[in-house]
Formats: structure tokens, C-alpha cells, sequence
């Protein structure tokens, strides 16, 4: 659980960066032996810049500003190469704008799209062949508009996959899979830039009980009301998640001890205060544990679970902290 695994955004700009360092070298070596000093120099502008940004986004594994960059990149070369070179220099637009498709919104994408093209404008119809031009900005608009549809439904499915992946299909709350990752994330996140973060973790008092008593059915309905009273008081920077069976996470950043400890409470009271819930006399117990610096997603976990049978041993409906 330790090791990052690094996402679709990361393999993206990773591949993108690479390849296009490795695919304008060639360029640059060639123009420098020509002496076509202008376009040398932008090109070695090109990979180095894509060379900084692969190196930045292997090792810290930040990606948004990363794309962003790179699609900024990806214009205003495109632009000076061909202000420089002129419309021999044309074809570059076709990787480079379907590259931002890639990299932002599909609306952002098509925005930056039609700006760059606008101000490529008096460079093409600058030139006699007016055939050129018209072919030259229907065939462009033609591919953008695909890249915009596919771009588009990729993400829409792509939102819709990280739902039905990272959700609990009972209670709505995000899953183990999401919990752990979460775990990651905060683990890396904490290593540079230090923040209070706490974990309360808790489960339902004598659920077995219950199941054993009313049937499963029932014991469904009990952890779906009791993810809804939590989601109702949590704040929505804080993310609940089912662990497993009856046990539930919340983390919640920008929280110290204290103040997760005052919530574990509040849930505690919500839960016991619920009428739905007052019926099968559901209750939970708390364990609430801060990120300590250095500590494994495993040693964090652990101690919340610590803090959780501390409750439970103490008479149920408790909240403890580590």
C-alpha cells in the first residue's frame, strides 16, 4: 500500500513529454547544423522544457500544473514555429492541439484550439494559395472537432468508471480501494508539505447482533441510514469511507486531534440522536487518530484501531484518541 501507483494523468504527461523530447531532438541537431538559428534555439527551448517537466511530474507526482504548462507549452511553440518557419511549419498543429485535448477540459482544450488558430489567421491567408488556406483550417476544425466528441465521452466514461470503482455500491460512501489510495496520497502530500490531518475510524456496536436478530435485509438499511446521518454532518472536504463489513473511515484534513475528536462526538451524538436509528438502538464507537510525520498509512491506520477497541472495551458508544 506504500508504493505509488501512479495514474492515467501521470502516464499521460509522462508519455507525451518523453516522446515529444525524444521526436524534436532530432530537429533540433538538424536545424543547428544548418545554421537556422532561430528555429535551433526554439527547439532546444522545446526539449528542454518538456525534458523539465517529464523529470518534475516522474518525481513528485504532481500533474494538474504539470498539464497546464504543457499545454501553454504546446501553443506558443506551435505559434512561433510557424511565425518563424512559416506555413511549411503547419503540420506541427495537428499533434500539438490534439495533444491539449489530452491535457485540460475538453471546453478548455477547444477554447485555447480556436484562439491559437485565430492568431495563426494573417499568417495563412497571408500566402496567394487561398485553396491552401481553406483546406488547411477545414481539415484542422474536421480533427478538432473529433478530438473535442472523443475527449468528451472518454471523460464522461472515465468519471463514470472511477464512480462504480471507487464507491460503495450499499452506502454511497467511497470504498477500501479509495480509502487506500487516499492513504497515499496523504502520505506523499504530508512528506512535503507537512498539515494536520486526523482519521476517525468506527464501526456499529453489536452489529452481528442485529443481523443475527432482524436478518441482513435489515442490517443493509441500518448502514446506509448511518452513512447518510454521517455524510449529513461531516464537512465536504472531509470523505467518508466503508473500510469493510460495519467499520467506516472519515478522514478529514486541516484537523488536529482535538477538532477530530470533537466530531468523532458529534457523530457519536448523531447517530445515537437518530429516530430511524433509535429503533434498533445502533450506536457506534469511535477511534480518532492525527498523521504523525513519517508514519505508514498501515501505522496510522492501526493506532485509529487501537483507539476504536479502547472504546469498545470501555462499555460501547464511546469515542477514544490515540
Amino acid at each position: 500500500m506504500e508504493e505509488h501507483k501512479r495514474t492515467a494523468e501521470e502516464y499521460i504527461i509522462l508519455s507525451l513529454t518523453g516522446a515529444s523530447t525524444l521526436l524534436i531532438a532530432p530537429f533540433f541537431i538538424i536545424r543547428f547544423l544548418e545554421q537556422h538559428w532561430s528555429l535551433a534555439t526554439l527547439d532546444l527551448v522545446a526539449v528542454l522544457t518538456m525534458a523539465a517537466i517529464f523529470v518534475r511530474v516522474w518525481v513528485s507526482h504532481e500533474t494538474y500544473r504539470a498539464g497546464q504548462l504543457l499545454a501553454f507549452l504546446c501553443g506558443s511553440l506551435l505559434f512561433v514555429t510557424v511565425y518563424l518557419g512559416g506555413i511549411a511549419q503547419l503540420f506541427w498543429s495537428y499533434p500539438a492541439l490534439a495533444a491539449m485535448f489530452f491535457l485540460l477540459t475538453p471546453r478548455l482544450a477547444a477554447l485555447l484550439s480556436i484562439l491559437i488558430l485565430l492568431s495563426l489567421l494573417p499568417i495563412v491567408t497571408a500566402e496567394p494559395d487561398v485553396k491552401f488556406a481553406a483546406t488547411y483550417y477545414v481539415s484542422i476544425i474536421g480533427v478538432l472537432s473529433f478530438n473535442y466528441v472523443f475527449a468528451y465521452r472518454t471523460r464522461e466514461h472515465s468519471q463514470q468508471l472511477q464512480l462504480l470503482t471507487t464507491s460503495d455500491s450499499l452506502t454511497g460512501a467511497k470504498n477500501r480501494r479509495a480509502f487506500e489510495e487516499k492513504l497515499l496520497d496523504i502520505v506523499t502530500l504530508q512528506q512535503r508539505h507537512p498539515s494536520p490531518v486526523a482519521m476517525i475510524l468506527f464501526d456499529v456496536d453489536n452489529f452481528k447482533l442485529l443481523n443475527d436478530k432482524h436478518g441482513h435485509q435489515l442490517g443493509d438499511h441500518i448502514l446506509k441510514q448511518i452513512a447518510d446521518v454521517i455524510r449529513q454532518r461531516i464537512r465536504t472536504t472531509d470523505n467518508l469511507y466503508r473500510y469493510g463489513g460495519e467499520e467506516f473511515v472519515v478522514i478529514t484534513e486541516n484537523a488536529t486531534s482535538d477538532a477530530a475528536a470533537k466530531l468523532a462526538e458529534e457523530l457519536r451524538n448523531a447517530i445515537q440522536s437518530s429516530i430511524e436509528l433509535a429503533k434498533y438502538s445502533s450506536t457506534i464507537s469511535l477511534g480518532v487518530a492525527q498523521y504523525h510525520i513519517n508514519e505508514s498509512g498501515f501505522d496510522w491506520l492501526a493506532r485509529a484501531d487501537r483507539a476504536m477497541y479502547q472504546a469498545k472495551a470501555a462499555g460501547r458508544n464511546l469515542s477514544r484518541v490515540a
